[in-house]
């Protein structure tokens, strides 16, 4: 789901509204950002324009808003484990993911922020569970490299078996008559 969300944001949504602001010539009217795509889609398209990118907007923001929050909901489910306050917790999050957008949106709106300071806030807001990332990808990597040259060893027959490695899933495969 994460690749397609990008796939589809990043190459068919600014793909269409890149060529939408060359065709148009909107390009060179002196706006930016918002302006600027609001001023394309309404030159090729007219009053429906607003409607669309309105739409493109919601979508764009459902999507991103999704995989964060299923990101973040396995990391939750991770970290807590099987306790017995696990729905309890889910539940919690569940309710309360969107309150930091709308709060942001609130502040945005009394103190007239413009659209850059908004994007800004934006960006820092998602840039936080990627940076998590990195820092697990990072702390995960050697183990990363260890199960890499198992499975190479294993099913590729590059390297050699080490009957001492355990790998995480070994209690559950089957052994040689299909037992458990």
């Amino acid at each position: 789901m994460g690749i397609f969300e990008v796939f589809v944001d990043m190459f068919i949504v600014c793909s269409i509204t890149a060529i939408v602001i060359i065709i148009t010539g909107a390009w060179s009217n002196g706006l930016d950002g918002a302006t600027l795509t609001l001023s394309a889609f309404e030159l090729g398209i007219g009053r429906s324009g607003r409607v669309i990118l309105a739409l493109g907007v919601f979508l764009f923001g459902v999507t991103t808003s999704s995989g964060v929050y299923a990101q973040i909901e396995v990391v939750i489910r991770y970290l807590i484990g099987n306790t017995p306050k696990k729905d309890m917790i889910l539940s919690f999050y569940k309710w309360t993911y969107p309150i930091p957008s709308l709060i942001m949106v609130m502040i945005a709106v009394y103190y007239e922020f413009p659209g850059a300071t908004v994007w800004i806030f934006s960006d820092a807001s998602i840039a936080l569970p990627i940076f998590a990332n990195i820092i697990a990808l990072m702390i995960l990597t050697p183990k990363f490299k260890d199960l890499l040259k198992d499975y190479k060893a294993r099913y590729l027959g590059v390297g050699k078996v080490d009957p001492e490695f355990k790998v995480f899933y070994d209690d559950k495969l089957p052994d040689k008559n299909g037992n458990m």
